[in-house]
């Protein structure tokens, strides 16, 4: 049953570091992580194969994770237990609960996320559950915790708040949106048990807005925090960087926000204060649509530390992409595909297969352009018709979907999930298994080829640092032998086209050198300010040499740009002025 979900859950984070910093104490346990499961290790073939574990987990009351869950909950001891259900945990949460109330009646059960939000009712016909808390959990958790301690037991006051009263089930009014994101404090990863087992494989993610104006047929986001966006402050974000940067000592984050560019101007101004801080080398990922990506931002964020961006391309086929009404076309995926493989920074992409009415053939030609667009990792999903999307809606109006369905089963890995059209179950089973072991031969393939590429990297910055060392003992055939070298193993090495155009600056191959030095221009690279403005300087010098008066200054006010105290740039505009 159990997967290897290294992810904080921030969604218990943000509610349990608002309890702690209140003077309650609080514990976060993650049933799902496994501290024995290597990270990177996922297979979409296993994962796909083995989701039946989950039903014979539920079947099963001897099962180990039960008796694991039994222990903390017995240790902790404690007075109230809030547990966050996604639609195929629906079931897992009953037994959990279950489980609890047998340790102690006296435990408040509550329950929040996703499915308690559409499902509300459901979950409070359960004795088992006191409470269900809708849509964002944050204020509705902490004014609940208040009323209990007071013992007056006035929960009608508690706006996104439902529980029994008298056998009725009672629903007190939604509560407003939160909006000021900066309000909320940052989710405190040592409320985490057995928090020593997590690092270094605790993976760092961070939500820095909440709400989605799109909308995609498959997705429910909307349900729990909305269609308007909020963002929480580009100071605030990067303070809360900084802070697990100092208590961690890490440097390298993941933005788990539906659409991280949604706002341009926000992300510029996030990746120029980020690029500033002189004290750390912070590395980053996001998760973003294809039609809010260009040219000048992705540069932006490349030189502020970008390291990976996470793209949905989600079909292959034209009539899939309009089914989801994902809002973009094969033609402009292909168009950002190559801007992405240009700007220097990874992507990877997420794939879904199982789409309602979908065609064996229409699943192939989503594995062909996967191949085709050639991301730096793809992942591919089984459809899951999340409660709340319009695709699951218009499956239940065709009576698609049981009435008595079994949300264990709802899950992006179950196979299970069967809508396609013109196959059997079996095919299609048969069918998802061989597109999972496909997809798992290509990341592996991609993997090594980036190990290769990574390790010709590193090589030749070690000749290049080598090359620069003969450069500065005025060796410069030694030099230039190693400088070449280097960029014989790696084409954009930076510092080997750098050095070795000072090299040729100094034998006097001008022409050389100004190939070398637009060269350096012309590779993306993060230390902008340091190589670009560098390679403007030593272009004006070659220019002067060759008597190209007007390019020399133009070279030197480019440099200037990039770096405003180049002394030696400011001496020398004077001198070619004169």
């Amino acid at each position: 049953m159990r997967i290897s979900e290294d992810m904080f859950p921030l969604g218990l984070g943000y509610i349990g570091t608002m309890l702690s910093e209140k003077n309650h104490f609080v514990r976060i346990y993650n049933a799902d992580f496994d501290r024995d499961i290597e990270p990177f290790s996922y297979s979409y073939e296993y994962s796909f194969s083995h989701q039946h574990n989950i039903v014979e987990a539920l079947n099963n009351d001897g099962h180990y994770i039960w008796k694991e869950v039994r222990e903390k909950i017995e240790l902790f001891s404690p007075d109230i237990v809030g547990i966050t259900v996604m639609t195929n945990k629906y079931a897992v949460s009953l037994k959990i609960a279950k489980i609890i109330k047998k340790i102690n009646k006296g435990i408040k059960v509550i329950v929040g996320g996703h499915h308690p939000t559409l499902f509300h009712d459901e979950f409070l016909i359960n004795k088992n559950i006191d409470f269900v808390v809708r849509g964002e959990g944050e204020e509705t958790f902490l004014e609940l915790i208040k009323e209990l301690e007071s013992n007056k037991n006035q929960f009608t006051e508690v706006d996104g708040l439902s529980f029994r009263q008298h056998n009725n089930i009672i629903h007190n009014r939604n509560r407003k949106l939160i909006l000021n994101l900066d309000s909320l404090p940052y989710p405190n990863r040592e409320l985490l048990l057995d928090k020593e087992d997590y690092f270094p494989k605790l993976n760092f993610e961070i939500i820095t807005a909440r709400g989605c104006p799109f909308s995609c047929a498959y997705c429910g986001a909307f349900n729990m925090w909305g269609r308007k966006i909020r963002f929480r402050s580009v100071q605030n974000i990067i303070g809360e960087m900084l802070i697990l940067c100092r208590k961690y000592n890490i440097d390298q984050f993941l933005f788990w926000d539906d659409s991280f560019t949604m706002d341009k101007k926000r992300i510029v101004e996030f990746c120029n204060k980020l690029r500033n801080i002189s004290d750390y080398c912070l590395k980053w990922s996001c998760i973003t649509r294809l039609d809010l990506i260009d040219e000048e931002l992705l540069q932006q964020m490349r030189e502020s530390g970008c390291r990976n961006i996470y793209l949905g391309v989600e079909s292959g086929s034209e009539e899939m992409l309009k089914l989801i009404k994902k809002g973009i076309t094969k033609e402009k995926i292909r168009e950002k595909s190559v801007l992405m493989k240009s700007s220097g920074i990874k992507y990877s992409t997420f794939f879904m297969m199982g789409l309602p009415g979908e065609t064996k053939e229409q699943i192939l030609e989503t594995y062909n352009f996967m191949k085709e667009i050639g991301p730096d990792n793809a992942e591919i999903n089984i459809f899951n018709p999340l409660p709340g999307t319009k695709l699951c809606k218009s499956l239940q109006d065709a009576m698609v979907l049981s009435q008595d369905v079994k949300w264990e089963n709802f899950s992006q890995e179950s196979m299970e999930n069967y809508y396609t059209k013109g196959m059997t179950k079996e095919e299609f089973s048969n069918l998802i298994l061989e597109m999972a072991k496909r997809f798992d031969e290509y990341n592996h393939s991609q993997a090594y080829r980036r190990e290769i590429k990574e390790g010709h990297q590193r090589l030749a910055e070690s000749y290049a640092i080598l090359g620069n060392s003969y450069l500065k003992y005025n060796q410069l055939k030694k030099a230039i032998c190693k400088l070449e070298k280097a960029i014989e193993l790696d084409c954009t090495c930076i510092l080997g086209q750098y050095h070795l155009g000072s090299c040729y600056q100094k034998i006097g191959d001008l022409e050389k050198a100004i190939g070398c030095f637009k060269k350096v221009l012309q590779i993306n690279t993060i230390n902008k300010k340091r190589f670009w403005a560098g390679a403007h300087f030593y272009l004006s010098e070659v220019y002067y040499a060759l008597n190209e008066i007007v390019k020399a200054k133009l070279e030197l006010e480019e440099c200037l740009k990039l770096n405003p105290v180049h002394r030696k740039a400011k001496e020398n505009l004077v001198k070619y002025e004169n």
